[in-house]
């Protein structure tokens, strides 16, 4: 509406939608009828990421003044429950939970380095650095082996990303994850 509300306010056309225009401005979703219309209230909550999709990390995502609320997590509805009690999200949750990318929104609520070590996984390589870290192998439910880099971050946090199943040491999976081949990689002095 905000695209036909600007010709009727620039160029006086569009006259004919004013009444909807109006409606657009107070209310939410509406829907017109033959002898009734439905109107619901505008949300007084919406949250978005970066990328302009649904998301909170520590609420719904949409709030009605009624109560009704949808979580959401980079886009993807998500049970509120996840939010609301952490607790009840467990890796054995995460990764059995039936519909797929509500379980990809799972594993990235939980953190893969909390998820892997539920899943005794297997040392492939491994460096004395912290940073640098080690390669695991874990046996997914659903995908099969997935490698991971699993090390600390510039902050001191632990850390778990996926890796290039082709890697065979920690310094190719590392310089794989940043586009590199071990010859074009070196090792950061800093990282944040």
């Amino acid at each position: 509406m905000s695209f036909y509300d600007y010709f009727a306010t620039e160029i006086s056309g569009c006259k004919k939608l004013s009444g909807l225009n109006k409606i657009a401005k107070f209310c939410g979703w509406w829907w017109p009828f033959e002898n009734a219309v439905i109107f619901t209230d505008r949300p007084t909550k919406i949250k978005c990421d970066d990328e302009k999709l649904l998301h909170c990390e520590d609420g719904p995502a949409i709030a009605y003044s009624d109560g009704f609320e949808i979580y959401s997590w980079h886009g993807q509805r998500i049970p509120g429950e996840w939010i609301k009690n952490p607790k009840s999200l467990t890796p054995k949750v995460a990764l059995t939970w039936e519909q797929i990318d509500q379980r990809t929104a799972a594993c990235e609520i939980l953190g893969w380095h909390n998820i892997i070590n539920e899943l005794s996984p297997t040392v492939l390589d491994e460096d004395q650095d912290p940073l640098i870290g080690r390669l695991i192998e874990v046996d997914l439910p659903d995908h099969g082996k997935q490698k991971f880099i699993h090390a600390k971050c510039g902050t001191g946090r632990e850390v778990a990303v996926m890796a290039d199943r082709d890697a065979t040491t920690i310094l190719e999976a590392q310089a794989s994850s940043y586009g590199l081949s071990v010859e074009d990689f070196s090792i950061p002095e800093i990282r944040t």
